[in-house]
């Protein structure tokens, strides 16, 4: 799951083993319900967060650049009728999962799966609507064979940071991915973005 990879990511980072890794900014609720009641649990996890987006490398030395702002949005098929629709989202554990349930807590859920294409084949059938990153389906979109479902809580933008142990520490092959995946990124236009 999605706290596994990134536990795994960073452990990688830590000893060695991994030059770089892509980490989201969105991270999956940490808090249980009974602590989110509480005014000094919701300020500790908060200064967590803050201390987490700083610049420079953070307390364990692992440097992250904002590389892509990535849109989460509603997508149907066409003729899918959004406000009675269920929806069709990510298993449990994953970053989109986490933004779906603390954006749409009323969901009805009716199918959890483990890939964005089993994702949209699912919704491009007519199953229901799914929250997904809108680079995921640009080509469906463009085809017809998904539409945007309008609501006031997207587009989401999750960010996605290159994770390294420092710029000097990096191999020449991992330098120039680093590199070619800055140079290529952009920034999404004004939406909420997801802390």
């Amino acid at each position: 799951d999605a706290q596994t990879a990134l536990v795994w990511g960073l452990d990688g980072l830590h000893a060695g083993t991994l030059d770089l890794a892509i980490l989201s900014g969105a991270e999956p609720p940490m808090l249980s319900a009974r602590a989110r009641r509480s005014p000094a649990a919701l300020e500790r996890e908060a200064k967590r967060r803050r201390r987490a987006l700083e610049p420079g490398p953070d307390a364990q030395g692992i440097h992250r650049d904002l590389w892509h702002l990535d849109r989460l949005v509603l997508v149907s098929a066409p003729g899918v009728d959004p406000a009675t629709a269920p929806h069709v989202t990510f298993r449990r554990g994953a970053t989109t999962r986490a933004l779906f349930e603390a954006y749409f807590p009323e969901a009805d859920v009716v199918m959890e799966l483990g890939s964005i294409a089993a994702v949209k084949g699912n919704v491009r059938a007519g199953v229901g609507v799914a929250l997904v990153s809108e680079s995921a389906v640009v080509d469906d979109l463009a085809r017809g064979l998904l539409v945007h479902v309008p609501d006031p809580r997207t587009p989401l933008v999750r960010e996605l940071h290159l994770a390294h142990r420092g710029e000097a520490r990096l191999p020449p092959a991992a330098a120039a991915l680093r590199d070619r995946l800055l140079s290529s990124s952009r920034e999404a236009p004004t939406a909420r973005r997801v802390r």
